[in-house]
């Protein structure tokens, strides 16, 4: 017989709220968010849903039946909206794949399977447990991570990755790796190489080695609502990424120091929740998308070349070898951040740069792999050179730079500045791409003032002297500043 013939339908209030809850044995709470959750008990597991979505509804309703009741839908919402106002009694953060612990002595990783397990490390070593605390929110686009295995090693994932230039990039890469999944400011991985450098391959690994998900590679389409991008990947993949406006370029920035950005719940209402996120990005492209200084300070920047055809594999032989690796290869990322746990607080705190936390990380992630810190700063101080050469990616900048070791200090008005770029472009064969190159005096103005400090840290200083009827551009050149070797 089917089981909705031997339930009887019951009015709303009929039994005490706080007992059905208490042996239905849910767990209420509020996100930092203002979003209202629930933990609850599902075939042997527990999973966490908020409780404004059909998977509660349907839940809540299941659970009825079990005791032989069945209510109407708008009783369940009525039943949902008395849970809300209970959920407000108690605050939790929830994250999104990775989470410290509330005395941050442990970071949690989710592998978003369908057991709801997540992984606990530690500084004595890491584990699979099957009953974690809620300290996650998921997505419809993740996808679980494997189970990881212990005894893996690193050096693995160098047959799945185009070769790198150096020992210290691959360094950089290994602490970044480890770094993705710690809840710190980490700096945005930039992967520049030309046609066939393997760049997209590249990131896609990374992705599925971190954070595997439906949509794997995002495309320009995604970046209409790039908060709302940060706030659903925990690490966010973007591919062919040549170009980036300002804002975009300081969303970008903002996305792996931290940020919080108020949105309405409703566009007919006032009501505001918050959009919060702190992310390890990863983007690549022909060249760098922005030279803004801000972008480059946050980027650790890795040159690809193109691949000879010898290094070229056969796509379906490749993904299928990195399936079987990946168990390996996420238990060797999650070894070395654990070594690294360990040794963090020995780890000397003095010389740091901008991406303070990231170095230190860096730092102890160096000397548990076999480098050293010493090694580390080295390999940090050849990707800090990348970035200063990255301001000159621009070729105006370029040019500009030239012309100031030509003249050591010129003043003029903007009119003469361009036509005298003109002809430095033109003697060093620069190309005056429409992209860089203004077409006016006065977008030559708006270009200089946006790239004065980037400018100002190589030895070339702007500056504007207004005069009683026109106002004139100086440049001066400071040798000692400038950090652009000649053959760069």
């Amino acid at each position: 017989m089917n089981r909705l013939s031997e339930v009887t339908e019951q009015p709303a209030g009929t039994e005490p709220l706080p007992d059905w809850i208490a042996a239905s044995g849910l767990t209420l709470f509020t996100d930092q968010h203002g979003m209202d959750w629930a933990r609850m008990p599902v075939r042997g597991h527990y999973e966490t849903h908020r409780l404004a979505t059909k998977a509660f509804r349907s839940w809540l309703t299941r659970y009825f039946l079990r005791q032989g009741v069945a209510y109407r839908s708008s009783v369940i919402r009525e039943k949902v909206a008395l849970l809300e106002a209970l959920a407000d009694e108690e605050r939790r953060e929830l994250s999104n794949r990775s989470s410290w612990s509330p005395d941050r002595k442990a970071l949690w990783v989710d592998l978003c399977d369908d057991r709801w397990r997540a992984v606990r490390v530690d500084a004595e070593g890491w584990g699979v447990v099957s009953h974690p605390p809620s300290l996650f929110r998921r997505f419809a686009h993740q996808q679980p991570l494997p189970e990881p295995e212990q005894g893996g090693d690193l050096a693995e994932l160098w047959d799945f990755l185009p070769p790198l230039g150096s020992d210290g990039d691959r360094l950089l890469l290994t602490c970044w790796l480890a770094a993705a999944l710690v809840p710190m400011p980490r700096p945005i991985l930039v992967l520049v190489g030309p046609h066939g450098s393997a760049k997209s391959t590249f990131s896609a690994v990374l992705r599925r080695l971190l954070d595997p998900s439906r949509v794997e590679l995002l495309g320009r389409d995604t970046r209409a609502d790039l908060p709302l991008v940060f706030f659903k990947h925990a690490v966010p993949v973007f591919d062919n990424t040549d170009g980036m406006t300002p804002q975009e370029a300081d969303l970008f920035c903002q996305a792996v120091t931290g940020r919080g950005i108020a949105r309405r719940k409703l566009y007919t209402d006032a009501d505001e929740f918050i959009l919060s996120f702190q992310r390890p990005v990863v983007l690549n492209g022909l060249r760098l998308p922005t030279n803004r200084p801000d972008f480059l300070d946050r980027s650790l920047i890795l040159d690809l070349d193109r691949l000879p055809p010898e290094r070229r594999q056969v796509l379906e032989h490749v993904e299928r070898e990195f399936l079987g690796a990946r168990p390996r290869l996420l238990g060797a990322v999650l070894t070395t951040l654990s070594r690294a746990m360990s040794v963090l607080p020995t780890v000397d705190r003095q010389g740091l740069s901008r991406m303070a936390d990231f170095h230190l990380m860096g730092r102890a992630v160096a000397e548990v792999v076999g480098a050293s810190a010493a090694g580390f700063d080295e390999a940090m101080a050849q990707a800090e050179a990348r970035q200063k050469r990255g301001a000159f990616d621009n070729t105006l900048a370029l040019t500009l730079l030239l012309f100031a070791r030509q003249v050591r200090r010129w003043t003029g008005e903007a009119t003469d500045l361009l036509q005298r770029l003109h002809e430095t472009a033109k003697a060093n064969q620069i190309r005056q791409s429409p992209e860089f190159w203004p077409d006016t005096p006065m977008a030559l103005g708006r270009q200089l003032k946006h790239l004065g400090e980037s400018l100002a840290r190589n030895g070339v200083r702007v500056s504007r002297l207004r005069r009683a009827t026109t106002r004139q551009v100086v440049l001066e050149y400071d040798p000692a500043a400038d950090r652009i070797g000649d053959d760069d």
